[in-house]
């Protein structure tokens, strides 16, 4: 009788086990159209040339319809970082949302385009990792637009 219920017991436990809810995946969402994104830090010094120290505090204005896209659509498919280690750095820039009724967000930004690494953190605190295929799509619209001050 005690293998019974032993048996009945483990089997509930079996079914009970399958019957958790599903993960649920973490998505950013940009809640409103985008007119245009700034990239600005420390860390836009190395898509201009020249002297460092003068080109230190340039933006990075993405204005047009594609590059802005490109960025929203990186942004939406970023995915929350699977365990493991990330660095302890700052950011090393920030990108700013600029809305087209005038509002704005604005989210560190860290990006590794040499190591194919990437991330931002919203304003709820919440990481999201970019695709590699999306790093190296940023890092050219970072290039060619730095070209264009």
């Amino acid at each position: 009788m005690r293998k019974a219920y032993l048996l009945c017991f483990l089997l509930l436990i079996f079914m009970l086990s399958g019957c958790s809810e599903k993960e649920k995946t973490v998505k950013f969402n940009v809640p409103k159209e985008i007119s245009n994104i700034v990239i600005s830090g420390e860390g836009t010094e190395v898509y201009f040339s020249g002297d460092k120290d003068i080109n230190k505090d340039k933006n990075i204005v993405l204005d047009d319809t594609e590059a802005v896209e490109i960025v929203v659509n990186a942004l939406k498919q970023g995915t929350p970082p699977s365990t493991g280690a990330m660095t302890t750095e700052g950011p090393s820039l920030q990108i700013n949302l600029i809305y087209k009724d005038n509002t704005q967000d604005t989210f560190d930004f860290w990006f590794r385009p040499e190591e194919k690494t990437g991330r931002f953190e919203d304003n709820d605190g919440r990481v999201f990792m970019f695709k590699k295929q999306d790093i190296s799509k940023i890092e050219t619209l970072l290039r060619k637009n730095a070209e264009k001050k």
